[in-house]
């Protein structure tokens, strides 16, 4: 029984003594900067540095973006990097074991709220959080990861090859504390490769500051839609049905091949515009050009049709034409006019006789004249779809005219 006491005894004077043998794990660098932050950290986090204004600088490194264009809302995934002096955050590092910096938590410190001014739903808004550096001149760099969503104004006008102009407004998210937010350097969002989205890309962009107090900063992202694929839906089509109805122009028409060209032109074009409504956006005040081209092009196929019709009543009269038709023809076919006269049809002349001359004379002046309207109207539609491709065909952008976003941004800590 006696050793059991001794047992005893012995584990209570462990117990009472250890208390004072606990063993430090900490490293001696985190102690200090334990009590480094203890003595900084000593003051409101809603208290600015400055009574007057503190500048903070502003640098956004994009991670990726998407874009609804149905509900033309763009939205941004980036880190937002912030940078400014607070005088009440510096230490002589001699006191503490070396220590040139530390790292603490946004909220425990004063940080500037930086808010997006037109945010698409303020109940999505959340102040950010995350941990800042803290160096020993008092310098302070956060680097938030943020979620961006505006509203955008969508133009179509050049659809396919649209470009839609997106911009997002910063302002303080207080009004009681002075803050000037500033770009860090010339180029304010690395890109970085993430220009790159799934149907859009980021071509260029523009970078600005206010002296207003609402909106300080903004930044306006161009936005082109990936459009190799919509253009080979949509356009080349269209410009094929544009040449089948100009071809029929060339072909005779007394023979059905003409008016069954132009009549199967004519139904594609109708097929062509119910195919391309699933694919035309809806949402913008503006219409397509694309759509102003097709709609030119099925009115001249319309009018094609009917001057086939007309054409061909009119080279199977028999009757003798009017002088103003015979001087037409004159003016024309004997002078220099007549090399523009392409084609030229020869008048059928099958079941009349060689010895009435007169008839002959009736249908020849008919298919002159036949030949005349057809090379007019050939002429003024070529002419017409001349205009229309340069007015309403949707045309790329010229690359040459925005910069190269690929070029290699500077550190953002080498800017201070």
């Amino acid at each position: 029984m006696s050793w059991i006491v001794h047992l005893i005894v012995l584990a209570l004077v462990c117990i009472v003594t250890g208390k004072d043998c606990v063993i430090d794990n900490r490293s001696r660098q985190n102690t200090w900067e334990a009590q480094l932050q203890k003595d900084i950290i000593t003051f409101n986090d809603i208290e600015a540095p400055n009574s007057n204004e503190t500048e903070v600088y502003v640098k956004f490194i994009l991670k990726y973006f998407s874009f609804d264009a149905k509900e033309e809302i763009f939205k941004v995934h980036s880190w937002m990097m912030l940078a400014w002096t607070d005088e009440r955050l510096k230490w002589d590092k001699t006191k503490y074991d070396g220590i040139t910096e530390t790292i603490a938590l946004s909220n425990t410190i004063w940080s500037p709220g930086l808010r997006l001014v037109n945010e698409v739903d303020w109940d999505e808004f959340e102040p950010y959080y995350g941990q800042c550096t803290i160096q020993n001149m008092g310098f302070v760099f956060c680097i938030p990861r943020m979620v961006h969503g505006v509203l955008c104004n969508t133009k179509l006008i050049n659809w396919p090859f649209d470009i839609q102009k997106c911009t997002l407004k910063f302002g303080a998210s207080t009004k009681y504390c002075k803050v000037k937010f500033t770009f860090s350097s010339r180029r304010a969002v690395a890109m970085m490769g993430a220009e790159y989205g799934a149907d859009w890309t980021i071509i260029d962009y523009e970078q600005a500051e206010y002296e207003n107090q609402d909106t300080q900063l903004s930044l306006t992202f161009y936005l082109e839609r990936q459009a190799v694929g919509l253009a080979a839906i949509v356009i080349m089509p269209i410009i094929l049905l544009s040449m089948l109805t100009l071809s029929a122009l060339l072909l005779e028409v007394k023979d059905y091949v003409r008016l069954g060209i132009i009549s199967f032109s004519l139904l594609w074009h109708f097929y062509y515009l119910s195919s391309i409504n699933d694919y035309i956006p809806k949402h913008s005040v503006d219409t397509p050009s694309i759509l102003l081209y097709a709609r030119g092009s099925v009115l001249v196929t319309l009018i094609v049709l009917t001057l086939t019709t007309f054409l061909s009543c009119l080279m199977n009269r028999k009757s003798v034409p009017p002088n103003w038709v015979v001087s037409i023809n004159d003016l024309v076919l004997k002078s220099r006019g007549k090399f523009i006269v392409i084609p030229r049809w020869e008048a059928d002349l099958k079941g009349i006789a060689i010895s009435d001359d007169l008839q002959r004379k009736v249908i020849e002046h008919w298919t002159d004249f036949a030949n005349i309207i057809n090379s007019v109207f050939c002429i003024s539609l070529i002419m017409f779809y001349i205009i229309c491709i340069s007015l309403y065909m949707p045309r790329p952008s010229l690359s040459t005219n925005y910069v190269n976003l690929t070029d290699s941004d500077a550190f953002f800590m080498d800017q201070f």
